[in-house]
């Protein structure tokens, strides 16, 4: 824990000392400092300071992400978004004291508190707006909250969420939205939602060919269970930037997986784990993403560990399977034989036991 020490007089050096917290990969500390800071400071002057604290919350959403306290998340980033709304709320009452106002000098005081807010509205839209949905969205698909997920990325009208739309803002939004969809109908994506997909496929085609567009193909394409091409755009971004190979084998494990190649699956989980924790990885930033998040270490030993067990009762499967064979096989034989001898007895008893042997394997192993 790190020693917190709030400086009641600027508070502006208490998000700096927040956002070094972060930058220096120390969440634990970022989010202690952040509980400390509101529980010490006046509220008045924490969101007099919007802008600043919308990044500070941002920080300590990612931060709390970043250690897989999905739920802390959730409570963050909805946190801010209170704020935001209060914000709005207060911008308001203020239009309305406005007109209210009886003198000019009234009438100055609230035109220039107007003004102000309208100013700190726009930078907000121009910069931060678009970052407080993606995020209230994910933090919903990452506490597997699917449909409220979905109703938020609803919400977002994506041309109004920033002056500035990018590729990558752009990227967030449909990978993003297609993952919910995805785990929203349980993997079972009927045709309609198959077909939206594919126009969200359709206008990242049309974006600058890059690795983390060609990579968002790929986890698209997955997602409607075409994974031969998901396969063949995540290998052409590893031959684009070998950097994100982290985010390249976590998706591979996931379609071999899909497609049963689980001794190829458990190949690439092993891969994943090393990259993470190898702490010279430094190609492999920890900045939080909503389009290509970093895998969690825990998450990655917990699939390892259910694939290994599949790949051992697939083992013992297919041993036992060959055992059984040999046994029809033998039977089989013996029969043949014993009926070439004219003992047809003994041969329609043996005929009997190869029927009941096949039945049984038959039901094990159809």
């Amino acid at each position: 824990m790190c020693n917190i020490e709030i400086n009641q007089n600027n508070i502006q050096d208490n998000f700096n000392q927040l956002f070094d917290l972060y930058k220096s990969n120390k969440y634990i500390d970022a989010i202690s400092h952040f509980n400390v800071l509101m529980r010490s400071i006046d509220k008045d002057i924490f969101y007099s300071h919007f802008n600043s604290a919308m990044s500070v919350y941002s920080a300590v959403f990612s931060s709390a992400i970043l250690l897989g306290l999905y739920d802390e998340a959730l409570k963050y980033i909805l946190d801010a978004n209170k704020l935001y709304e209060n914000y709005k709320s207060h911008y308001k009452n203020i239009l309305k004291l406005k007109k209210e106002a009886k003198t000019k000098k009234e009438q100055k005081h609230f035109i220039l508190i107007i003004t102000e807010i309208s100013n700190i509205f726009a930078q907000f839209n121009k910069e931060g707006k678009f970052e407080l949905y993606i995020n209230i969205a994910y933090a919903y698909y990452k506490n597997k909250m699917y449909q409220e997920a979905y109703e938020y990325y609803e919400k977002i009208k994506i041309s109004n969420t920033r002056l500035i739309i990018t590729e990558e803002d752009k990227l967030q939004y449909l990978v993003g939205k297609a993952q919910t969809l995805y785990y929203l109908y349980h993997k079972n994506i009927p045709e309609n939602i198959k077909n939206t997909i594919i126009g969200y496929i359709n206008n990242v085609k049309k974006m600058t060919s890059s690795a983390i567009v060609l990579l968002s193909l790929g986890k698209l394409y997955y997602f409607i269970r075409k994974e031969d091409y998901a396969l063949n755009y995540i290998q052409n971004a590893l031959k684009l930037d070998s950097s994100i190979k982290i985010y390249a084998y976590d998706w591979l494990s996931r379609i071999m997986y899909h497609k049963r190649q689980y001794s190829i699956a458990v190949n690439y989980y092993n891969k994943v784990i090393e990259l993470l924790v190898d702490s010279d990885s430094s190609s492999n930033s920890d900045d939080f993403s909503t389009i290509h998040p970093k895998p969690i270490l825990s998450e990655m030993l917990k699939y390892l560990n259910e694939t290994n067990e599949y790949v051992t009762k697939h083992d013992v499967h297919y041993i036992n399977k060959t055992i059984w064979a040999g046994i029809l096989i033998t039977a089989i034989y013996g029969t043949a034989d014993v009926w070439k001898n004219y003992d047809h007895t003994h041969a329609m008893i043996l005929f009997i036991v190869v029927s009941i042997l096949t039945w049984v394997y038959t039901i094990i192993y159809k």
